[in-house]
């Protein structure tokens, strides 16, 4: 999504959670770091309700605030890239990616500081590279070999046994991360995560630790929310 094939990535952190004791805390999905100390943030929104512009600008500013120590020179900001994922098509130009791009109104002239926000949907295909991309991660499916090493991962996961042990593992460390946000919503996020993943409601019940027919009405509703 970055369009830089020399991309080499330092760290990754999932679900990482910058809290607040007065103002509106955040939890991210994933937050990594490159070899040069470029930040990217990959954030998955699937609610329509939600004020997508105004939750983006919520990320930009707790992000820079988490960033900047205090004492330190505005100057340390990295470069900070989020791509922010939706199930529709946001601006509903038909483009399946959009780059925000800053400018002065009176001269035209791009303004960088080094903050970016892109925007990218499930609901477009029109035919690029990113929109393939994107519509393999609605199905997610084993048996598509089309992204090479993504797919193989994707095929670990689902289909051999150490890689649901994986699997289960990282949504339970999830799952017990959020509890601090009420477990009932922890626990519906862990459940959709992992049936879009493949793994079935009975199975999902057991790991999250609830009724089955519970759970099968979070999948429902998180279907009928698309």
């Amino acid at each position: 999504m970055t369009g830089d094939r020399e991309l080499t990535v330092k760290n990754v952190r999932t679900q990482y959670v910058i809290s607040r004791i007065i103002s509106h805390g955040a939890r991210l999905d994933v937050l990594a770091e490159d070899v040069r100390g470029k930040i990217y943030h990959l954030e998955i929104e699937n609610r329509d309700e939600t004020d997508h512009p105004k939750r983006v600008r919520f990320y930009e500013a707790v992000e820079d605030a988490e960033l900047l120590r205090k004492g330190s020179d505005y100057s340390i900001l990295p470069d900070r890239y989020i791509f922010y994922i939706s199930s529709s098509d946001i601006w509903k130009s038909g483009k399946t990616i959009y780059h925000e791009k800053k400018c002065f109104e009176e001269t035209g002239l791009d303004h960088d500081d080094g903050a970016h926000v892109i925007y990218v949907n499930t609901e477009v295909d029109d035919g690029t590279r990113i929109a393939k991309l994107m519509q393999y991660f609605k199905t997610a499916d084993p048996e598509d070999d089309s992204e090479g090493e993504l797919s193989k991962r994707v095929r670990y996961l689902k289909r051999e046994e150490g890689g649901t042990e994986i699997m289960c593992e990282i949504m339970e460390r999830i799952r017990q991360e959020g509890r601090s946000e009420g477990r009932i919503e922890s626990d519906k996020k862990t459940a959709v995560n992992l049936f879009r993943m493949g793994m079935p409601a009975e199975k999902i019940a057991q790991v999250v630790e609830e009724n089955v027919s519970i759970v099968k009405k979070w999948l429902e509703g998180a279907a009928q929310a698309k």
